[in-house]
């Protein structure tokens, strides 16, 4: 998957095309990408199955090192600062898969192994932390704090965090129109039923589990709060992202997830505050189910609540939204309910 002029060994002699080829050919790169997306779909594919978090730990370090030697990650950057490809409809497949292969190292920079999860930190980190133009605001001004703009190819130092945060900024800002990255914000933000693949703590088998010594977290370096914080920073600049026409291109469903969200969180809110008077002793922060759920709530009503979505909502839905949020706001102001909240929850409820 090198760009054709680096395979040719052109352009600086001496081996130039090496780690500072970031694919930038004025396009070539990417084209050649596009021209044999057939064979990156097939790629792709035998990757994903064997980055399953099921698969042996030298299954996904295969996976890994197969991403790191086949370079494709650096395309999306490559294709930044390019001219559009003639054939859109290859464009935009090239992009989907281009979208799908960055999930992939998003989950694996979360895996329970060292190994594997260093290397793609390493790899990730080589590709983005010298790079800020895809990421905003707050992100960016801590990027440059914490020296992120000045690390080279040794870069691994960041962590794992870091790249995490760098990674889900440049899937956001870079396949913000792709039905992969809906996919992502749907499954951590917006969908109605929470996927216990995505939040493990939510594993039926886990919560109904009544032994003395429960079964344990399989992976503490999954963490889906710090994917949802992240993605509803961005979903927000997304959903609220106009072209020069004055036309929003976010989702027809938006509406649909602002209406869920606040009712979710109206209903959490309802059933914390009649558990709390039946046991004062409560404490909800320890409830994880709780907190997971209404911290996911609050971000995805937060990340919705911008003009271009609330002129998407029939009369009926605006309705809807605003009974959720004065139901919501009586009900902590007569329980301080508030008061008893996980730290995570206090803030996400002050946001929205």
């Amino acid at each position: 998957l090198e760009p054709a002029h680096s395979r040719n060994g052109g352009g600086g002699g001496g081996g130039g095309g090496g780690d500072d080829d970031d694919g930038g050919d004025g396009g070539g790169g990417i084209g050649v990408l596009c021209e044999h997306r057939a064979m990156l779909a097939e790629w792709l594919e035998l990757v994903r199955a064997h980055a399953c978090i099921a698969e042996s730990p030298e299954s996904r370090t295969a996976a890994v090192e197969s991403i790191v030697c086949a370079r494709a990650l650096r395309f999306s950057l490559a294709a930044c600062g390019t001219p559009p490809l003639p054939n859109a409809d290859a464009a935009e497949e090239t992009d989907e898969l281009l979208a799908s292969l960055w999930i992939i190292a998003i989950r694996l920079i979360q895996d329970d192994d060292e190994d594997v999860r260093s290397c793609i930190t390493r790899h990730v980190s080589d590709l983005l932390a010298g790079d800020t133009r895809h990421v905003p605001g707050a992100l960016e001004g801590a990027a440059k704090g914490s020296g992120m703009g000045r690390l080279h190819a040794s870069a691994c130092e960041i962590g794992s965090g870091p790249a995490l945060r760098l990674s889900l900024s440049h899937l956001a800002h870079r396949f913000s129109h792709t039905a992969a990255f809906e996919a992502v914000l749907c499954g951590y933000l917006f969908s109605p039923d929470i996927d216990p693949r995505l939040f493990p703590s939510l594993d039926p088998e886990l919560l109904n589990d009544q032994r003395m010594f429960p079964r344990e977290l399989d992976n503490f370096w999954e963490e889906p709060l710090e994917v949802v914080e992240a993605l509803s920073v961005h979903a927000r600049e997304w959903a609220g992202r106009e072209d020069a026409a004055g036309v929003n291109p976010v989702t027809s469903s938006a509406p649909r997830w602002l209406t869920a969200a606040a009712q979710s969180l109206a209903s959490l809110v309802a059933d914390g505050a009649q558990r709390y008077a039946e046991d004062t002793s409560l404490v909800l922060s320890y409830d994880v189910v709780f907190t997971t759920r209404a911290v996911r709530a609050c971000r995805a009503l937060w990340a919705l609540s911008v003009p271009t979505v609330a002129r998407l909502l029939s009369r009926d839905e605006q309705s809807n939204v605003c009974a959720h949020l004065h139901s919501m706001a009586s009900t902590l102001s007569l329980s301080r309910l508030e008061l008893l909240f996980h730290p995570l929850v206090e803030h996400s409820l002050a946001q929205a």
